[in-house]
């Protein structure tokens, strides 16, 4: 009977795809035994074991093939030594061997590196005191992992390197304690391939929304990085961009167009000046009600007069010329508001979006 539900397309087939996004669930083997309720909760473990351990294997394979790229050039290398070294001569000889002698040492380096690396975010088997919670019947508490890294290892074919986790780890405990941190990288370090995806992918929960901003000449890569990012199956999330000018209303559409960015997940990217000119719009609105300094709406003795001259109905394009309106646009920007206020902010390249002189957000 399911095997014609899903043959119906009434059930969702279980596949590798589906159970990488239930390893990173809290409630995934409840989730995946909803889903088959033929297995039972030892069974349940057991897939969510045996997930683990696949892309455990695949990803360590990737990073093996590398392992062996590097090994290659090792040996093409030392070869390249050998045949200079036979050959002999004078002093642009010498030059030369001096040459792929300090190559040698670089690559053997990176060679070692690579042999030796080890998962970051894996906590290894370790002993622990009486007493202590999760420990085994052997008194050792068995090895962790994050399974949110170790998807995103998986759909990125790569390995988070010990900087990159500590980083994460730092600026996901402190943006779910509310404070505001900074840190500076250099480039070539991950900062818009890695850093960013991850902090989306472990803030961007449901409860609080997740924007990203940008400088506008990187708003174009930074949408086809979060895109290439987040376009696998295990690591689907929607990458939405807000654009804002002052001449623009605040509509209905945009407060649900960011409401359902924190019911789906998604990421918000922007640029500093789409923030600054709706920052500057709700400043407009509450001073134009302030201070009641609004156009007013035709009366009804200027519409009475084009009726008796047989005028056409002079057309309203703008919907910002009473109180009305202007009200209910500045309800809807408080409310954006405080969905900024109650989310996090990833500023990339801060030192040119944050400029005290340049910037759009000074």
């Amino acid at each position: 009977a399911r095997a014609l539900a899903q043959w119906a397309q009434c059930e969702r087939p279980i596949g590798l795809g589906l159970l990488s996004e239930l390893l990173m669930s809290r409630r995934g083997e409840v989730e995946l035994r909803a889903l088959n309720p033929l297995l039972g909760e030892q069974d349940a473990r057991a897939a969510m074991d045996g997930t683990a351990a696949l892309l455990l294997r695949v990803s360590r394979s990737i990073f093996a093939a590398k392992a062996r790229a590097v090994a290659w050039k090792l040996q093409r290398t030392l070869a390249s030594l050998k045949a200079k070294l036979s050959a002999g001569g004078g002093a642009a000889a010498q030059a030369d061997v001096a040459q792929a002698v300090a190559s040698l040492r670089v690559v053997s380096e990176t060679l070692a590196r690579t042999l030796c690396f080890r998962r970051a975010h894996v906590t290894p088997p370790k002993r622990a005191p009486p007493g202590a919670a999760g420990v085994g019947a052997d008194g050792v508490v068995p090895a962790s992992l994050d399974p949110r890294m170790l998807v995103f290892e998986f759909a990125g074919g790569m390995v988070l390197r010990p900087p990159q986790v500590s980083l994460i780890s730092k600026l996901v405990s402190g943006a779910t304690q509310g404070r505001s941190m900074c840190h500076q990288m250099l480039m070539g370090e991950g900062k818009t391939t890695v850093i960013a995806p991850m902090l989306a992918l472990l803030i961007g929960d449901g409860s609080m929304l997740v924007t990203q901003i940008v400088p506008t000449p990187l708003l174009r890569f930074s949408h086809a990085t979060l895109r290439s990012a987040f376009s696998a199956p295990p690591l689907h999330k929607p990458v939405w961009t807000f654009r804002f000018d002052r001449r623009a209303s605040v509509t209905i559409e945009l407060l649900d167009k960011v409401r359902a960015a924190v019911t789906e997940r998604a990421v918000l990217l922007s640029t500093p000046a789409a923030v600054k000119a709706f920052l500057l719009k709700l400043l407009e609105l509450l001073h134009l009600l302030d201070t009641g300094q609004y156009p007013k709406n035709l009366n009804s003795i200027g519409e009475k007069m084009r009726r008796v001259m047989r005028l056409k109905p002079r057309k309203v394009t703008d919907d910002r010329i009473d109180k009305a309106s202007l009200q209910q646009q500045a309800a809807r920007a408080v409310a954006l508001l405080q969905l900024w206020k109650s989310g996090v902010g990833i500023i990339d390249e801060v030192d040119v979006v944050l400029h005290p002189l340049k910037s759009e957000l000074n």
